[in-house]
């Protein structure tokens, strides 16, 4: 599958060196570390931008399918979700092509919902920049819309319990930690899901609690990944 800044390119939107996709992909961890470069700044703008074309492209979507007004709220709050945009950045291979300090990287700051959210984010806002609104209508409905539509409810891990129960005749879903990086102010923990010993998603965040919720976000994602092919 190829990832978003792939697709972004093959559709001819940007070249691979355009300095808004530079930026898209620039997080202020290297910001930091490469202060030296002046002309470089992280993706916090780009990410702003296009969390609101995002919601906005939602919201069009959502009306043009005279979907209820709850439907409607709880599409653009999924639009609108750390979590749900984190996972799908992360699926599309966003954050493996992130610039990080050298530190960040290493505690796994790539595979954060938040660093991933961003950038996906702020991927959305080159489209429409270098485009238009009708163009990056088109391709967030191409490439991202159904995968939104299609995305885990607000409580990962009990739909993932409730998917586990069902197809495995009543098993539970067990969460391990896998590692945890970083000073002990800024811990980064990497939490597995597993069904019968076999690992089905991999998530990280600043506390157990959150590095489940994305764990089983993971796995919610691969199995829908799955469920497609």
């Amino acid at each position: 599958m190829k990832s978003l800044i792939d697709l972004i390119v093959d559709e001819g939107i940007v070249g691979i060196n355009d300095p808004m996709l530079i930026e898209a992909l620039t997080t202020g961890s290297w910001v930091v570390e490469n202060s030296k470069h002046k002309t470089h700044s992280d993706n916090s703008r780009l990410a702003l931008l296009g969390g609101h074309v995002l919601s906005l492209i939602v919201s069009e979507a959502s009306y043009s399918t005279r979907s209820s007004v709850k439907d409607t709220s709880k599409l653009i709050s999924t639009a609108r979700s750390v979590e749900v945009l984190g996972n799908l950045g992360k699926t599309l291979g966003v954050g493996s092509k992130l610039r990080m300090g050298h530190g960040a990287r290493s505690t796994g700051e790539g595979d954060l919902p938040s660093v991933n959210a961003s950038a996906l984010r702020a991927l959305v806002a080159v489209v429409f920049v270098r485009t238009d609104f009708e163009t990056t209508r088109d391709f967030v409905s191409k490439h991202l819309l159904n995968r939104l539509l299609k995305a885990p409810s607000g409580k990962p891990k009990s739909e993932l319990q409730q998917w586990v129960q069902k197809t495995y005749s009543g098993d539970m879903p067990v969460y391990q930690v896998l590692e945890e990086a970083g000073p002990a102010h800024q811990r980064v923990f990497k939490v597995g899901v597993f069904v019968k010993g076999r690992r089905i998603g991999i998530g990280r965040g600043a506390s157990k609690k959150q590095a489940e919720k994305n764990a089983a976000l993971h796995a919610l994602e691969r199995i829908e990944e799955h469920n497609r092919t």
